[in-house]
């Protein structure tokens, strides 16, 4: 159980999207000016398409240290659906969100 000092928070991003506040770490997980606009940005275009683009792969190996809300490996399978490639994803995450916290997020309905 949390406690109330580290308490995480669900906040909403510019985009609409929503994100948490750790209070354990006194910072947001995404930019506070869109979590599914950044993760696009930085994890999918400028991580995954930039590596799938200059290696010719239809096929990724992701490890990801720091599992968070999801929201990469959920843009991930998305991608993946999205343009027929194999991924295989694997995260580390020695802080992990509350069941609740992550009910409450709206990645599932902003993503589709």
């Amino acid at each position: 159980m949390e406690s109330e000092n580290f308490k995480n928070n669900l906040i909403i991003t510019e985009d609409g999207s929503s994100s948490v506040f750790s209070g354990h770490f006194i910072c947001t997980y995404h930019s506070i000016h869109g979590a599914i606009r950044e993760s696009d940005h930085i994890f999918i275009q400028s991580g995954l398409c930039y590596f799938l683009e200059k290696t010719k792969r239809k096929h990724a190996k992701i490890l990801e240290f720091g599992f968070g809300t999801g929201l990469n490996a959920l843009l991930s399978l998305s991608y993946s659906q999205s343009n027929n490639l194999k991924i295989d994803y694997s995260a580390i995450e020695a802080y992990p969100l509350s069941t609740e916290l992550v009910s409450a997020l709206n990645y599932t309905h902003m993503t589709n």
